[in-house]
């Protein structure tokens, strides 16, 4: 009797765990709607893996019930995973322009290390740097002693910016977008400036929605957004300016944020879906870390590189990107030429690059 009773413990935790599973993938669905539901939407991929785990136990276990509610909790989660659309990634684009690095980086403005956020900036080879939170002394630095100057000659940091104001270093000129009803400002939450670049200007948003560790805070961010996007579909249809958008969007990929952002303007995030790495928190690894900081592209641009870099002494990894505009990715035809083996070994090596 006893053993009969052991021999039916395992799948009966199995089916408890597969329902709990999959009540919590399907309650992510209303991430739109509730806090907590975005909180598990944002945790996607981190999900899938682990009701791949919960599903080999329940085939090793010959559960079946199990099984089928595990793929019943997989699906939304793959959904919100594939919901958001992704930039092209190619590092073997071809074209007729010439490729643009930018670095987004949340430096956090209580960073004990300002030294090591200002070698990062300066190692990072970028043409354009968007900072947030910025530590003060660097601020001082950067406006009134010229550091970095002769890596990035331009910038805008007015005399009343203190620590932690938003901060756009380059190697071009630009000017900040105005919002037509008070010059002194930018439209967007955090800043929008028009690049002019040699081989053609371009238009880079920085947008950094409040950080959702609690209700309101996530509402007010959700609100923020959304006065973002009503600016950047009014930039999108003023020309055909490009549009590039860099972020501490304190929302991965499957959370709410990216979704609407990437629904809203069709734009498509930048990160690439099943590379194993985060942003934040920067001391730790993958799964345990996630990816909120990110960009956002036209669908017209192509990615040729997308890495981290950091931390530099803050809980964020800066992340380094390589686009194009107007760029036409290889096709199938070209890729044929690539012997199978070898894009297997270079998608095993994307998947597992953690920076």
């Amino acid at each position: 009797m006893k053993s009969k009773q052991q021999s039916l413990l395992k799948p009966r935790a199995l089916a408890i765990a597969a329902s709990g599973y999959a009540a919590l993938s399907l309650y992510a669905l209303f991430s739109s709607r509730f806090w907590t539901a975005d909180l598990l939407a944002n945790l996607a991929i981190q999900f899938v893996f682990v009701g791949g785990i919960v599903f080999g136990l329940a085939l090793w276990f010959r559960a079946r019930a199990s099984c089928a509610i595990t793929l019943l909790g997989i699906a939304p989660m793959m959904w919100l995973l594939f919901e958001t659309p992704r930039a092209t990634l190619d590092a073997e684009w071809r074209g007729s322009q010439e490729p643009i690095s930018l670095l987004v980086f949340n430096a956090y403005a209580q960073n004990e290390t300002p030294e090591a956020v200002l070698e990062l900036l300066r190692s990072s080879g970028v043409d354009v740097a968007a900072v947030l939170g910025m530590p003060a002394e660097n601020v001082i630095a950067i406006r009134d002693e010229g550091v970095l100057e002769d890596v990035f000659a331009y910038t805008d940091i007015p005399s009343a910016a203190r620590g932690g104001y938003p901060i756009i270093l380059s190697r071009w000129p630009f000017k900040q977008i105005q919002d037509p009803d008070d010059h002194r400002r930018s439209p967007l939450g955090a800043r929008g400036v028009e690049i002019d670049r040699p081989a053609g200007s371009f238009r880079l948003a920085l947008l950094h929605p409040s950080s959702p560790r609690n209700p309101e805070r996530w509402s007010a961010g959700n609100e923020t957004l959304e006065h973002d996007i009503r600016v950047l579909n009014s930039l999108l249809r003023r020309d055909s300016m490009p549009l590039v958008v860099l972020g501490d969007f304190n929302s991965t990929p499957s959370g709410y944020r990216s979704r609407r952002l990437s629904s809203a303007t069709g734009l498509q995030r930048g990160k690439p879906r099943w590379r194993a790495t985060g942003t934040w928190p920067s001391n730790l690894f993958w799964p345990f870390q996630v990816a909120i900081d990110d960009v956002f592209l036209e669908s017209s641009a192509v990615l040729g590189a997308w890495e981290t870099m950091g931390p530099a002494g803050s809980d964020h990894l800066a992340v380094r990107v390589e686009i194009a505009f107007g760029m036409k990715p290889l096709t199938k035809s070209d890729r044929s030429v690539v012997p199978l083996w070898k894009r297997l070994v270079l998608w095993i090596d994307a998947f597992f690059q953690i920076a």
